[in-house]
């Protein structure tokens, strides 16, 4: 996930909604630039889940049919010849909605897509991969998902618990094919509120436990997948500067627990925590527009750490390393 470290912010403050990655769900929508998995970091490439509180108003309320068409196509050779597969499938999308009361909703939905098949990599751990550019059939997906929304105006929280499942495909053998099923079952904790006035708080919780399953010989079933945390937690602040009107200064906690590196389970990638720190100012400049500054700093302690591994797809056997201390500045007007 250049891959961009997970959990990594890319807004300033407490505006954006925590990240803690992990999961992605078959969407409405199949064969999606992103395919069928769109929620929460875990998957990226190997399939799991970022804190987003579910929004119950957008999930459909009666079964639907798509008729999704999906066609994958990589370039393997510095030419215009790309490999291709497609296939077709009618994928449902069924999901509830109950209102107990204007601020609480409970829901539950089951989806379906169809999601791009990988394309084998040129080579592995250094390695030539011998059947490096096949491409392999698009994969049939499937969520099953319940959880309850509060919105109380000044606090609010969500809670869903899902299921999801998809192929495990990685290099054996200098072959790269598909040794099993990855299945993510998980917690999705998030609140938001304003305690006190000025204090604005925002959070996100993922327990997940991914594991491997019906792999070739069960050599590693039951054994926890590739790059993806058991926890993930972000935790951030906003506070309005008493007496400077339109300033605001902001901080974010981010929790990342260790994760495996290989599908044996030998190779260990440490937990890390990050800070981040930022500000705001907004400035009238006549005429009805707003000027925004912003300015935040990045992993203030400045420091070293891996914040995700590779493996189960075409980029298998990599670290990615977490950005150094980073100061960012940005401006906008409103109009």
């Amino acid at each position: 996930r250049e891959r961009s470290p997970r959990n990594e912010a890319t807004s300033a403050g407490v505006a954006a909604r925590p990240s803690t990655s992990t999961r992605r769900r078959p969407a409405s929508t199949a064969g999606s630039q992103n395919g069928p998995w769109l929620r929460r970091s875990a998957f990226r490439k190997r399939g799991s889940r970022c804190v987003s509180s579910p929004q119950p108003t957008s999930i459909c309320q009666a079964l639907k049919s798509r008729n999704a068409r999906l066609t994958t196509m990589r370039s393997v050779l510095a030419s215009d010849t790309s490999p291709r597969r497609s296939a077709s499938r009618t994928t449902p999308v069924a999901g509830l909605v109950f209102k107990l009361n204007p601020k609480l909703s409970f829901y539950g939905n089951y989806i379906e897509g169809l999601v791009p098949g990988d394309v084998a990599p040129a080579a592995s751990g250094g390695l030539p991969v011998t059947n490096a550019g096949a491409v392999f059939a698009p994969y049939h997906s499937k969520q099953k998902e319940v959880g309850a929304k509060y919105d109380g105006g000044s606090f609010g929280a969500s809670v869903a618990m899902f299921s999801t499942t998809r192929p495990l495909a990685f290099v054996q053998n200098q072959t790269y094919d598909t040794f099993g099923e990855q299945r993510n079952q998980g917690v999705e904790l998030s609140m938001y509120g304003e305690p006190l006035r000025g204090l604005r708080l925002l959070g996100g919780l993922t327990l997940l436990d991914a594991k491997q399953t019906n792999t070739q010989n069960g050599a590693t079933n039951g054994k926890d997948a590739v790059g993806v945390p058991r926890q993930q937690l972000n935790l951030g602040a906003e506070w309005d500067v008493t007496g400077i009107r339109g300033l605001a200064l902001n901080a974010r906690i981010l929790h990342t627990s260790a994760q495996y590196a290989n599908a044996a389970n030998t190779q260990v990638v440490p937990a890390w925590n990050r800070l981040d720190i930022g500000a705001r100012y907004l400035m009238d400049i006549g005429n009805n527009r707003l000027l925004t500054l912003r300015g935040r700093i990045d992993n203030l302690a400045n420091k070293s750490y891996w914040a995700s591994a590779g493996g189960a797809s075409p980029s298998d056997n990599y670290l990615v390393s977490g950005a150094p201390r980073t100061l960012v500045v940005s401006s906008s007007i409103d109009f």
